[in-house]
């Protein structure tokens, strides 16, 4: 009985009116366009590891450039990513050059992660000592984080602009 009552409701409230028919035919396209993009929108996943730091699609390792507090996934970085990201912050726009430090933040090897914690470590402190030591001379210090590409250390999957 309900199902009639709809039926005859749709063909003939609704259908035979054009506008109702054109406004009907608006909002089921509507709906479908809008289920459409939110299923895939919810079948896409989240590759990002950080503002300016992406996963490609056939790697597990972040690449880019990180200029916030990202350590990378290496939470032997994270004391020292914070204390540049301090120094970072304190700096006004547009009156400090940006040095970049290269290194695969990402690996895996524990002899190059050491390497890497003690060359992140030595631009730290080379970056405190521009931005503290008593010159006088602008611009001071910011400094970036890039990690080679999972394409051999080319850059290809990176940019800087």
């Amino acid at each position: 009985m309900m199902a009639g009552r709809l039926w005859r409701w749709l063909r003939e409230d609704v259908w035979e009116i054009p506008f109702r028919r054109y406004a009907a035919l608006l909002l089921a396209a509507a709906l479908t366009a809008a289920a459409v993009w939110g299923g895939l929108r919810l079948g896409e996943q989240d590759r990002s590891c950080a503002k300016g730091v992406t996963r490609p699609g056939n790697s597990d390792d972040c690449v880019g450039v990180s200029v916030t507090a990202y350590d990378f996934g290496q939470p032997r970085f994270a004391q020292v990513i914070r204390a540049v990201d301090r120094e970072n912050r304190r700096l006004a726009a547009g009156r400090y050059v940006t040095v970049a430090l290269l290194e695969p933040f990402t690996t895996s090897d524990p002899d190059s992660v050491n390497d890497t914690l003690h060359e992140l470590q030595g631009a730290y402190l080379a970056q405190y000592r521009a931005n503290h030591e008593a010159t006088h001379e602008t611009p001071t210090s910011g400094s970036s984080w890039p990690t080679p590409a999972a394409t051999g250390g080319t850059g290809r999957t990176w940019s800087t602009g």
